[in-house]
């Protein structure tokens, strides 16, 4: 019976284990402050990621609202808005032919919701923004005269170019494209990285933001492993990160649908930003700008009300 008893015992302990060390995937890693009297900010900015704009009614509603609310100033001093891409669930909802007349534009639709902000935004390319209609599907191979036919269209669309750089307040943006490479079965073709690693020879300091999430110094679920950006597929891209891994100063993703906080080469903080669209919550991330420590800092991940 005693053998028996610790045996049980034996079991439950390691399953609280088990238990515990999951939960510890989703704390923020690395001392991610929240208490603003540690920390004074000179600007923020507001990043959203996957709305998803579709047929459903019910998120454009939630989309508009969160539009009101920034320009109602329920976020005082946001210098501007940052989306981390999959602004819609596919460009047209269907292929065209005898239902062209009905064919929805979700991305003109959702254009015309952002440009109803009173603050800039800024929009970053995901695999469903790829996404010509509804049946394409967007975590596959994609041609790459595919990819540039979309690209056109988008650009056409939102003014957009599919990946590119701002400065704002001495800090510079990069919007980078993690579709760009799925013709060769990557995130990033070699033309883009040649762009990054010119980009950041300037000594600004630099926010890195990418749809797709990428493998930091500490196991956390960020996204299916498969949608993963790691060194093993991407290791120029990591090289040219670690090589200027001083003057990053930040990097936000979006894809996971979860909100997720660790570092890279122990220096970068790396903050994926929970869906916009699940549930209808309206999440997204208020983040803090220091100018003198060169600091980003969380101020609030909330939910619309």
């Amino acid at each position: 019976m005693r053998i028996k008893k610790n045996k049980i015992n034996l079991i439950c302990r390691n399953l609280l284990l088990f238990i515990l060390s999951l939960s510890l995937l989703f704390i923020p890693y690395g001392g991610c402050r929240r208490d603003s009297s540690f920390f004074q900010s000179d600007f923020n900015i507001v990043f959203l990621a996957d709305t998803h704009i579709s047929n459903d009614t019910h998120k454009d509603t939630l989309v508009m609202k969160w539009v009101d609310t920034i320009n109602n100033g329920d976020h005082p001093g946001a210098d501007l808005i940052i989306h981390l891409g999959d602004v819609v669930s596919s460009i047209w909802d269907k292929t065209g032919g005898e239902d062209q007349a009905h064919n929805t534009h979700r991305l003109g639709k959702a254009d015309s919701i952002f440009r109803k902000l009173e603050i800039p935004y800024y929009f970053t390319m995901g695999n469903h923004d790829y996404k010509s209609h509804s049946d394409r599907d967007s975590d596959t191979f994609f041609p790459e005269e595919e990819i540039l036919e979309m690209e056109k269209h988008w650009k056409t669309i939102t003014g957009f170019d599919p990946y590119y750089s701002f400065i704002h307040e001495g800090w510079k943006f990069i919007i980078l494209n993690s579709m760009r490479g799925r013709f060769l079965g990557r995130h990033f073709d070699e033309t883009q990285l040649d762009w990054l690693e010119q980009e950041l020879k300037d000594p600004l300091p630099a926010i890195l933001c990418s749809h797709y999430p990428l493998k930091t110094d500490h196991f956390r679920i960020w996204c299916k492993p498969k949608a993963l950006i790691t060194p093993q597929k991407e290791s120029r891209f990591f090289e040219i990160i670690e090589a200027h891994k001083h003057h990053i100063r930040g990097i936000f993703v979006g894809h996971g649908h979860m909100f997720v906080h660790d570092r890279l080469f122990g220096t970068i903080p790396v903050y994926e930003v929970d869906s916009f669209e699940d549930g209808g919550k309206g999440g997204h991330c208020v983040v803090g700008f220091n100018q003198s420590r060169r600091e980003v800092f969380l101020q609030k991940a909330k939910l619309l009300n």
